[in-house]
Order: C-alpha cells, then sequence, then structure tokens
C-alpha cells in the first residue's frame, strides 16, 4: 500500500523553529518597532505611524521600549501622542489576535474580509473594487515579508527528531517492491528533505517521492501559493458570479495552475493509499486539496501524529473535528472508518516532562 504523508507547520515547529504566523507578525513587528525608536516615524504599503505636528521633532520612545514589546506597539502608540493608519481592516485584526496571544491564521482572516467586503456589496449594491484592490495589496505585502521572514528560519540550525525519524522509518519498512510514498510539503521550507538522508530511508530513495505543493522558498515569488482554497465555501461562487478577477486573484486554485503537482497527486491517488499527518492543521485554507485526498474511494486510512502540550493534554480530537469539515455530510460515515482511533495513534512528538 503506498503512503502520502501531509507535511504542515507542526511539523517545522516540532524541530524548534519559529515558523508559524504568530512568530512571523511578531518580528514584523519588531522591526517596526525598531524603526520607529530610531527615527520616530515609520511606513510600509500597509502601516503607516508618525508623531503629531506639535511634536515634530521629539524623541518619544526609548531603545528597547518598543522592539523588546512587539505584541505592545499598537497599544504603547495609541496611548502617546503618535497615530497610526492600518489598512486594510484584516490587518488591525491580526495585530488585535496577536496582541491578546490567540492563535492566528493570515488566510482565513483574508478570505473573511474578502466575504465581508463582498456581504456589503449585496446589501449596499456599491462597487467596492477599490476595497477589495486595498485588501488584495496588504495580502501580497505580507506575503512578501513572510517569504523574508522565513528565510531567516532556514537558515537556523536544523536537528533531526528522533520520533519523527522512526515514525519515516516505520513507514519506510512497510513498503512492498510496488509501494511508495509520497510527500505533500505544504511548508515553504524544505526541512523534510533533511530525513531522506538517513540510512533505513534512503534505502528506499526510488520509493519516495516529494512535492512541494505551495513552492518552496528558492522559487519565484509568484510560484509561492499563499491564499485561500476552499471552493466549496457558500460564497465562492458568488464571487465568481461578479465576473470581477480582483476578487479572486488569492485563491489558491489558480496557483496550483503555475506547475503540475496538482495533476501528480491526483494520479498518484489512482492506488491505495494510507494517509499520515505531520504538522498539518487541516483548515478550511487547504480544503479543496485536503477534500480530494481524504474523500477519495481509494484512502484506506488517515494517521494523525498529533501533537502532545503535555502528559494529560493533546490536540487530536481538535484535528479530528478539523479532518471532519473535509467530509460532505454524506460521507462522515467514512470518516469515522477511515480516521485511525485516539488509542492506536502516536504523538508526532513525544512529550517530554520539564
Amino acid at each position: 500500500m503506498n503512503h502520502i504523508v501531509l507535511i504542515g507547520n507542526g511539523f517545522d515547529l516540532a524541530h524548534g523553529l519559529k515558523t508559524s504566523y504568530i512568530d512571523f507578525l511578531t518580528w514584523y513587528l519588531k522591526n517596526i518597532g525598531e524603526a520607529v525608536e530610531e527615527k520616530q516615524y515609520y511606513e510600509d504599503d500597509i502601516i503607516s505611524i508618525s508623531p503629531n505636528t506639535n511634536y515634530a521633532g521629539i524623541s518619544i520612545f526609548k531603545n528597547g521600549e518598543l522592539s523588546n514589546n512587539p505584541l505592545e506597539i499598537f497599544k504603547k502608540i495609541e496611548n502617546t501622542i503618535y497615530a497610526y493608519n492600518i489598512h486594510p481592516e484584516f490587518i488591525n485584526n491580526l495585530f488585535s489576535n496577536i496582541q491578546e496571544k490567540r492563535w492566528v491564521d493570515i488566510e482565513n482572516s483574508y478570505y473573511r474580509n474578502l466575504i465581508s467586503i463582498f456581504n456589503d456589496i449585496t446589501k449596499s449594491s456599491q462597487n467596492r473594487t477599490e476595497d477589495v484592490a486595498k485588501l488584495n495589496l496588504a495580502f501580497r505585502f505580507l506575503k512578501t515579508k513572510l517569504i523574508e521572514y522565513l528565510k531567516l528560519q532556514e537558515k537556523q540550525s536544523f536537528l533531526l527528531n528522533n520520533d519523527i525519524l522512526l515514525h519515516l522509518q516505520n513507514m519506510s519498512n512497510e513498503l512492498l517492491n510496488s509501494d511508495s510514498i509520497y510527500f505533500i510539503n505544504f511548508n515553504y521550507t524544505s526541512f523534510i528533505e533533511k530525513y531522506f538522508n538517513e540510512d533505513k530511508i534512503s534505502s528506499k530513495a526510488n520509493q519516495i517521492k516529494l512535492i512541494n505543493i505551495h513552492g518552496l522558498l528558492n522559487h519565484k515569488e509568484e510560484n509561492i501559493i499563499f491564499g485561500y482554497g476552499d471552493e466549496t465555501d457558500e460564497h465562492y461562487e458568488k464571487l465568481e458570479k461578479l465576473q470581477n478577477k480582483e476578487y479572486l486573484k488569492f485563491i489558491k486554485s489558480f496557483g496550483y495552475a503555475y506547475t503540475n503537482n496538482y495533476q501528480n497527486l491526483i494520479t498518484y491517488l489512482g492506488n491505495p493509499f494510507k494517509v499520515h499527518i505531520f504538522g498539518h492543521s487541516c483548515g478550511l485554507s487547504d480544503r479543496v486539496l485536503l477534500k480530494e485526498i481524504f474523500e477519495h474511494n481509494n484512502c484506506y486510512q488517515i494517521e494523525m501524529y498529533y501533537y502532545q502540550k503535555d502528559e494529560n493534554t493533546n490536540d487530536f480530537i481538535d484535528k479530528y473535528m478539523d479532518i471532519s469539515n473535509h467530509f460532505s455530510m454524506q460521507n462522515k460515515g467514512k470518516m469515522r472508518v477511515r480516521i485511525q482511533a485516539l488509542e492506536n495513534s502516536k504523538p508526532l512528538v513525544n512529550y517530554i516532562k520539564k
């Protein structure tokens, strides 16, 4: 039987890498804080911060006051003589979430804001193309900054994790001559490749395949897919009927058209396979692709390698619910049979009591 391994951001995080969206946004805010401390102003495509004209030339922030407290940056600015403009609204929502230390999903936040603009159109019949263009400008800017940040993270030292290595070795040991392992890397980083040189895995090199479904950091920026991927959402068809391409610029399906990765994956699904989830959130931003895999008639089993937060807490049920979103109502029965039970599942990385 073939194996499909879904590699998500949790895989990088399990190696101590700071590659989550909240890590990225915190870095971005820290850079803003450093610039404001030094120059008393800051401006880029989505944010501008400048002092009140009555206080021009007066230094307000001391070194470290903002850059060492990036999550508080806008709260501090708001309580001083500084003014800031954030456009569009979804940027403000992202920063509000990390100030409250909540999980941040930039892609979902983008889509919710897009739908909010669409709903305003249906209520008022106003042309909001300019607002969508601003939203897309902000989203494209964040994509560029995210690539810049992740390139810095790729330079960090990387050590193989013994638990993950054991999972992969056990998987490769199950392979018969006609079987293969198909790694689908949803990350923009290439750390998964570092495991392929290990003896017990490299001996099956001709049976290992890898696609970087969203592109890699050394690719052209336009080939890096960053956006939303749920075409089954009730609003998507309505967006298409607007006949306005500005609303569809960051829908992932169009990004897949740059390469033949998606077509190759669909071809691979032609034989029975087992799915292994290594740190993928299984969120709605990848729904079209995940639904294709999970509901496929050749999908034999779905094995989650869950996150063990502490001795008594894990995210298995949360992940189970997320996977459920990718099954149609008529296929919920298949879902319950295919997802391996918790008692037969393993954490991606064993919890070590501190």
